[in-house]
């Protein structure tokens, strides 16, 4: 098998199917969707519209859309909607040499949800959550 191309470690979102950056937020580190979903209606990976990638930063994924006025970088993606930043281009999709996902636990019940109101900031540890309510800012820690 050939060598990933990245660490799980250098996403800061890493999932199987598919990924939605909301607009007008801020990501720090790559964006990442493992497989080819035959059965995606629409786009893999999108950005939408003010939702920015910090420079050095890259989407990856089969396919990408990138909203007017989004900020992205790079991108490694078959399909690709929408203008990188700078004019930059886009490479191929590497699906064989995408890190592997780990493996989940099983949901369980009465998982919390988290919500961050607008202004303020919330750390946020490993965990099983429910459904994340982001208008102000959040870190994620490792885990």
């Amino acid at each position: 098998m050939p060598e990933a191309i990245l660490p799980r470690s250098s996403f800061a979102l890493y999932a199987e199917v598919g990924v939605v950056i909301g607009a007008n937020c801020h990501v720090i580190g790559d964006v990442g969707v493992r497989s080819r979903a035959a059965d995606v209606v629409g786009w893999q990976l999108a950005l939408e519209t003010g939702a920015e990638l910090a420079p050095q930063q890259r989407v990856i994924a089969p396919s990408v859309r990138i909203d007017p006025a989004a900020q992205c970088p790079a991108a490694l993606a078959d399909r690709l909607e929408g203008q990188l930043s700078g004019g930059a281009t886009a490479a191929p999709f590497p699906y064989e040499q995408m890190p592997p996902l780990p493996l989940a636990p099983a949901p369980s019940p009465g998982k919390p949800s988290v919500s961050v109101p607008a202004g303020q900031h919330q750390n946020l540890g490993p965990g099983d959550y429910d459904d994340l309510r982001l208008d102000g800012s959040v870190t994620l820690a490792a885990g």
